[in-house]
């Protein structure tokens, strides 16, 4: 792995761990029933966003199918000798 990669994969580990202990500590602030509310809330937002990610992937994949097909062959398949 790279240096740079490893700086982004690092950073974004942090970030998700900072952000994952601010949202408990709100949940603990704010109580029971409102951290309930934020509880929905968030869930909503962020099936959301995995919704666009699984879209963008299907899209990727299908480009990629259509790449490999126009190129005469299949997706997945191993050009050359097979001795």
């Amino acid at each position: 792995m790279s240096a740079s990669r490893r700086i982004v994969l690092t950073a974004g580990v942090l970030g998700f761990g900072v952000a994952l202990v601010g949202v408990g500590l709100l949940f603990a602030v704010v109580g029971l029933e409102d951290a309930d509310r934020w509880g929905s809330v968030l869930s909503v937002f962020l099936t959301a966003v995995g919704l666009g990610v699984s879209v963008y992937g299907v899209i990727l994949a299908r480009q990629s199918m259509r790449a490999a097909r126009s190129g005469g062959q299949r997706a997945g398949e191993v050009a050359g000798d097979n001795y």
